[in-house]
This record gives structure tokens, C-alpha cells and sequence, in this order.
């Protein structure tokens, strides 16, 4: 099968990855490579274009760090998710994308957050 996203559907993957990480509202320098290293893994089972390093990736999240923070913080988070989550519907296979936004979640599902409703959504949302 063929796993080719366009670059704005790469960059919506990625705002999910990190608001899924970030769920419990703590930004630490562990999260930064966490998201890089979990970043770099998607990226190896997608075929999108252009290129990403390890750098580019800490990059990126640095640059959006503020926003998708202010995103969870935001009144309507919730609408937010469920529109990020449907841009990514034309995605020919989520099940890489479920499974890394799952093993981002697993240091988290034991603390109060949204990280299980990004999960939940997203499955209900694409019918996984």
C-alpha cells in the first residue's frame, strides 16, 4: 500500500503527536526528544515530501510549542481536535499514525488530560 500525505497532512500528523504528548500541560526537554524520536518513527512509514531530520523535527516543535499549548488551553479545543483529526481522513493508512499516538500516551494515561480522548476521537472519527 501505498502511505504518500501531502506536507500540510504531515504537518496535521505532527500537531497531533504533540498535542497528544503535551496532554498533561508540562513542556520538559525529555518531551522534545520525545516527540522528535516519535516523529522520525512515523515519518520512516510514511512517504511524504521532502526531507526531515532530527533537527528539523526538534525545530518544528519548538515553533509550535506556544501554539498547540495555547491550543489545550483554548475554549474550543475540542472542536479544534475533531477538525485536525478530519483533515487527515484522506490519510490512506492511520493505523502507524494510531499506534504512535497511542505509544506517546502510555507515560500519560495515568494522569488527567486529553490524551485518551485524542485517541478515542481519532478512532471513532476515521473508524478505526
Amino acid at each position: 500500500m501505498d502511505n504518500l500525505v501531502k506536507a500540510a497532512d504531515w504537518d496535521n500528523m505532527l500537531k497531533l503527536l504533540m498535542l497528544t504528548m503535551l496532554s498533561d500541560g508540562r513542556v520538559y526537554e525529555r518531551q522534545a526528544d520525545t516527540f522528535v524520536n516519535a516523529s522520525m518513527n512515523l515519518r520512516s512509514q510514511f512517504l511524504v515530501p521532502g526531507m526531515q531530520t532530527r533537527r528539523m523535527s526538534l525545530e518544528w516543535y519548538i515553533k509550535h510549542r506556544d501554539e498547540l499549548t495555547d491550543m489545550q488551553t483554548g475554549e474550543t479545543f475540542e472542536a479544534d481536535v475533531i477538525k485536525l483529526i478530519d483533515s487527515l481522513d484522506t490519510v490512506p493508512d492511520k493505523k502507524p499514525l494510531l499506534r504512535a499516538l497511542k505509544n506517546l500516551a502510555r507515560p500519560e494515561l495515568g494522569r488527567k488530560g486529553c490524551t485518551e480522548g485524542i485517541i478515542a476521537k481519532s478512532r471513532e472519527r476515521w473508524g478505526a
